[in-house]
């Protein structure tokens, strides 16, 4: 019944309050999604500093940040991606929810003496083939998927550095207007059989304009008879262009990327491909040709070859390949986690230091629904042997 799971849901709370007796933590609910589905394997952004969380302190963690550690409702470690440590700002992690719903919930831990080990790859094992922070300061751009697609500066590469203001803090450049006519470049990934049936999605922000930009591209021509890209319309900073195998496209108006960041998606499924912008549905459409694999590498800015003349003059952030054609819910998501400050909300900071008092996970309203009578809390004072102290 309904009772029974809010009742399990609790005493689980408490037995990871009571096994684990961390020094400090906060629980984190997910208030802002809004879809249909329940999403497998979602990566959420963790925004972590004293503005997020109400009594969180730098000083009470490790210097490097080696003590966080998140947990399920029922206090099992959830696999987690601490991407940046910044004592002086806003830290950033990525924990992956085995399932994400609204009120969904989870824990935050810090300053523990034994704290859970985590894996910062398996944070993208939910079919990720490739996830591109862009936080390096220059040189080449890690794969956070563990699967080594490492994007390798090309061109003028001195112009490939970092930037400021990203939608996760930093970003990174391409070329300029200036004459820095740079690129990125991954490795062919044909291995992973992302072909047919892809996500590819990526924040970009354009400084200038100059011709037709690839944005990402698997094609040295635009006629090639196999592979895909992103090109934008000749001049335009809101008209692009995916296609697939061939020189079909799909024309699709998107929100302007003249010096503003734009959450762009393409899912390649079959022959159809979609586009969205900043979480909405841009367009579709069924092409004759849907994408294909093709030994070149994924280029970010350029032709795979660094052939063409117009380079994309502008910023990147978060981009990744998606081994499957993500859902509406999923695009949507994946956007709201970064851009909206409502998509989580972050509960206070709670000490245990004594390792006794009971800390619940989630607010009662999220754990008990609408069981909140004063007779299921002298029943919760049964279970729990003469009144634990609910906090």
């Amino acid at each position: 019944s309904k009772a029974k799971s809010a009742l399990a849901a609790v005493a689980a709370a408490a037995a990871f309050s009571a096994a684990a007796a961390p020094v400090y933590q906060a629980t984190l609910t997910v208030r802002g999604y809004a879809g249909a589905s329940a999403l497998a394997n979602f990566p959420v952004l963790v925004r972590i500093s004293p503005t997020t969380i109400n009594g969180f302190s730098y000083e009470d963690c490790a210097a490097d940040g080696s003590d966080i550690r998140f947990a399920d409702a029922a206090g099992d470690p959830l696999d987690f991606e601490l991407e940046t440590w910044n004592t002086s700002g806003e830290s950033l992690a990525w924990v992956r929810l085995p399932t994400l719903e609204k009120d969904t919930f989870f824990t935050m831990t810090w300053k523990d003496d034994d704290p859970a080990a985590h894996t910062a790859a398996s944070t993208w094992s939910g079919g990720y083939v490739g996830v591109w922070h862009m936080n390096e300061v220059d040189g080449a751009v890690a794969d956070a998927t563990g699967h080594g697609l490492t994007a390798t500066p090309q061109g003028a590469t001195a112009s490939s550095i970092a930037v400021t203001g990203a939608p996760t803090g930093t970003g990174r450049q391409s070329a300029t207007a200036a004459g820095g006519k740079g690129y990125l470049s991954v490795p062919n990934y044909d291995s992973f059989a992302a072909d047919d049936s892809f996500t590819m999605s990526g924040w970009v922000r354009l400084t200038s304009i100059n011709g037709s930009p690839r944005i990402f591209s698997r094609k040295d021509n635009y006629t090639d008879a196999n592979g895909w890209e992103w090109e934008l319309k000749s001049g335009t900073w809101d008209t692009l262009l995916p296609r697939g195998a061939g020189s079909e496209s799909l024309p699709t108006t998107v929100s302007s990327l003249q010096n503003a960041w734009v959450h762009l998606v393409t899912v390649f499924d079959g022959t159809s491909v979609s586009v969205y912008s900043n979480g909405s549905l841009a367009g579709t459409k069924t092409l004759t040709k849907g994408a294909t694999d093709n030994g070149k590498a994924l280029s970010f800015g350029n032709k795979p070859n660094g052939s063409s003349s117009t380079y994309l003059r502008g910023e990147y952030d978060e981009c990744r390949l998606l081994d499957a054609a993500a859902s509406a819910d999923w695009v949507k998501a994946e956007y709201d986690t970064v851009a909206s400050a409502a998509f989580l909300n972050y509960g206070p900071a709670r000490s245990d230091e004594g390792g006794t008092t009971l800390l619940i996970s989630g607010s009662p309203k999220a754990v008990l629904g609408d069981y909140l009578s004063p007779a299921y809390f002298d029943l919760l004072g049964n279970i729990f042997d003469h009144g634990a102290a609910l906090g």
